[in-house]
């Protein structure tokens, strides 16, 4: 039977998340008070990270400023305001904030061990990635046990006791964020414990564990390998 429950199931990593800007704090955006608006907008998208940064995050104030700076007299003083506190906003958090948002800043996987102190490059790589909210509505519209489908154990999953137990994605509607999902250890959960250690299809793990359990019907197989898919045991 699968049990759902509030706590921790965290365990001490050996990597850490390291975090920054993507720009130093010396591309801080100065405001002198005599500055035009269109003189500011220009000389801070002269940074071709910024502009780039920018278009990523929002094509309505990229293709905003690019028309302003191709007829500056079209819009007015307002607007230009507009654009620039706009702009300003980005400059400053390309500089100052290691918050992940688009390409304004990056984060490192770095190692817990003695040795060298940790030091910034001056250069950074760009890995784009399918959104989670669209990835997620793919993944509602698939059943995730079709023969063809990889799947493996829940990188989270521990034994507690005499019991496999994993972290299940956060439900927020409830207020279920700290959710942990654990079924009782039976030999058929250990099968799939130590055949899943690696992504596998849908059919070879259920002829695998049919091998393994000769005397069990395959739509009961199928039925547990759902269950514990439900489950977040397997993802």
């Amino acid at each position: 039977m699968v049990k759902r429950k509030e706590g921790s199931v965290s365990t001490l990593s050996e990597m850490v998340m390291l975090r920054c800007p993507t720009c130093s704090v010396d591309r801080y955006p100065a405001r002198p008070a005599d500055v035009e608006p269109v003189d500011d907008i220009r000389r801070m998208w002269t940074d071709p990270v910024l502009r780039e940064s920018v278009r990523v995050a929002s094509s309505v104030l990229y293709d905003g400023i690019v028309r302003l700076l191709v007829s500056p007299d079209d819009l007015n003083r307002k607007k230009v305001e507009s654009l620039r506190r706009a702009l300003v906003r980005y400059a400053v958090r390309i500089s100052t904030r290691t918050t992940p948002f688009g390409t304004f800043s990056g984060f490192a996987m770095v190692g817990v061990r003695d040795g060298d102190p940790v030091q910034l490059g001056a250069a950074h790589r760009k890995h784009a990635r399918v959104g989670s909210e669209f990835a997620r509505k793919l993944a509602c519209d698939v059943d995730p046990l079709r023969d063809e489908m990889l799947v493996q154990l829940n990188p989270t999953a521990v034994m507690r006791s005499d019991r496999l137990t994993s972290f299940v994605r956060p439900r927020g509607n409830d207020g279920s964020v700290n959710e942990s999902s654990s079924v009782r250890a039976t030999q058929p959960v250990l099968a799939v414990l130590r055949i899943a250690q690696t992504p596998v299809r849908v059919d070879a793990l259920l002829q695998k564990l049919a091998a393994e359990f000769p005397d069990v019907d395959a739509t009961v197989l199928r039925d547990f390998l759902r269950e514990l898919s439900d489950a977040g045991l397997i993802v």
